[in-house]
């Protein structure tokens, strides 16, 4: 088990994995930002047979010269729960690619950037199940899923090891609100900033939970 950990700034040369290699076990509540492999897997890669679970975890501004910026799923299966996954680029699979399979559930995948012409921005390959959770990469309605635009309070700028991260708590009126489905280890849990997971009876899509009104800019003039 990981937990609350920041891995931050790594590169892998000439290789595969960036970030972190996950073989099996569990990541949570955890930061994985500007990583970079030359290969595949900027911030992620998932190799083993047996699932790796990765759980309100935010993977942002990773990059990899091949496929699969955020994560790359070499074999086995890789569990995403209530990750955002933002920023990042690569070739082909700007925020994720798969070899084998990722099952994802609550989980925002938005603002990726593939390099190559054709290539998939946000999700590479078809080997994947989401359910309850928002990108473009997925039929809007269906089990759940979202396409719109999540709302973050900031997007933040760039892609890969360029991206300025923004804030990624939503906003008050995002789609991904009380939009995610009920898992057994919700029950006491918190976000990845220690708020609790589930407040207004369904969890939030991605790793914050509740929601923050933003002020419309604009100049506001009272007159008594």
């Amino acid at each position: 088990i990981v937990r609350r950990c920041l891995i931050a700034s790594n590169t892998a040369v000439s290789v595969h994995g960036g970030g972190v290699r996950v073989d099996s076990g569990t990541m949570e509540h955890c930061l994985i930002v500007h990583n970079q492999a030359d290969g595949n897997g900027g911030g992620v890669l998932k190799t083993g047979t047996v699932a790796g679970v990765m759980r309100n975890c935010l993977v942002v501004g990773n990059q990899a010269g091949l496929k699969g910026g955020g994560a790359h799923v070499e074999s086995g299966t890789l569990i995403l729960e209530n990750c955002t996954i933002v920023g990042n680029q690569a070739d082909n699979g700007g925020g994720l690619w798969t070899l084998a399979q990722i099952a994802g559930t609550n989980c925002i995948l938005v603002l990726n950037k593939a390099t190559a012409a054709g290539g998939a921005d946000n999700l590479g390959n078809t080997a994947t199940n989401f359910v309850f959770s928002c990108s473009p990469a997925l039929p809007h309605g269906t089990n759940g899923n979202v396409a719109a635009d999540p709302l973050f309070v900031k997007a933040g700028q760039g892609y890969g090891l360029t991206h300025v991260p923004g804030d990624y708590r939503l906003r008050v009126g995002s789609p991904c609100v009380d939009a995610g489905i009920g898992l057994p280890w919700m029950a006491n849990a918190t976000d990845l900033a220690g708020a609790d997971r589930i407040q207004n009876g369904l969890p939030d899509m991605g790793v914050y939970e509740g929601a923050v009104f933003v002020s419309p800019r604009g100049t506001f003039v009272l007159i008594r």
